[in-house]
């Protein structure tokens, strides 16, 4: 059998920037995950999606579910993937245009929608959960001061990011990451972000998670659930649009929505479409 794939670039309105994601179309819910994570290791992209029509929510239009792989391990949900997935969806007919989507996740439902070319996704809005223990080592240990800012952000405290707040926009970009170090010094991912003080951007940020794969992640859906709410707070704003500064950069444009939701928005381009090639019939390990 052939199962349909999509290549697609996030938060980016030009290909070979932003995030790439491959979305696998399936006819019916994913039950074989240590083939996925297969797939998503010989894809090697940044996130991997399989998305089927919602078994459970199958009597409502444009209901679908959603596993997210990273090339090393299965994560429950990512902005960028939600996105991708539902360009492809919109883009390949499986979804009605014009109408929003809703795609169950690990993360909870999602609703995704399209307004004017931008694709918008209402996230988690994350709340901090207090300052890491040992904070001055951590951030020693990974080469920044001991005065910066830092915080634990997340829903579950075995899994929560570690965001920092850096200087300036340039000390974000000029950071040199020790993987090895950020890998011992935190549970789940690391953010460090700066505000730009003006300009098109209101802050800038990049994203680290060698625990999951992803030395750097090019743009970075979740951590802007962090993000979002940090900077209303230390900026006074609303609406704001940030930038991820990795090698293959991308906007994220965002806007507070409730003490619990942020709805972030951005583009999705199609890179390449084609079939990949699977000996094993569904609902069986390969």
């Amino acid at each position: 059998m052939t199962i349909e794939y999509w290549h697609v670039d996030a938060f980016s309105d030009r290909r070979y920037s932003g995030n790439p994601a491959s979305v696998l179309i399936l006819d019916t819910p994913l039950k074989r995950f240590e083939w996925a994570q297969k797939v998503a290791d010989e894809f090697n992209l940044p996130m991997n999606v399989f998305v089927s029509p919602n078994s459970v929510d199958n009597h409502r239009e444009n209901q679908f579910e959603a596993y997210f792989f990273t090339p090393t391990a299965q994560v429950p949900l990512s902005g960028h993937g939600a996105i991708s997935t539902c360009h492809t969806l919109w883009e390949s007919g499986r979804a009605k245009r014009n109408t929003p989507i809703g795609l169950a996740t690990g993360g909870g439902l999602i609703e995704v929608t399209k307004t004017s070319g931008l694709i918008t996704i209402l996230m988690p809005s994350y709340s901090p959960m207090g300052i890491p223990d040992k904070a001055g080592e951590i951030l020693s240990s990974i080469g920044l001061s001991e005065n910066l800012p830092i915080e634990f952000y997340g829903l579950d405290p075995k899994r929560a990011d570690i965001l920092i707040e850096l200087q300036s926009a340039d000390h974000v970009a000029s950071f040199i990451p020790d993987f090895e170090a950020i890998r011992a010094a935190t549970r789940s991912g690391l953010i460090i972000s700066a505000a730009t003080g003006g300009g098109d951007f209101d802050f800038v940020s990049r994203f680290f998670a060698p625990k999951f794969g992803l030395n750097e992640d090019w743009v970075t859906g979740i951590a802007h659930g962090f993000l979002f709410p940090y900077w209303a707070g230390r900026l006074g704003k609303t609406r704001m649009i940030g930038r991820q500064v990795s090698r293959r950069p991308g906007i994220i444009s965002g806007r507070i929505v409730s003490p619990t939701h942020v709805q972030l928005a951005g583009s999705v381009t199609t890179v390449l479409k084609g079939e990949l090639f699977d000996s094993a019939p569904q609902g069986q390990e390969s």
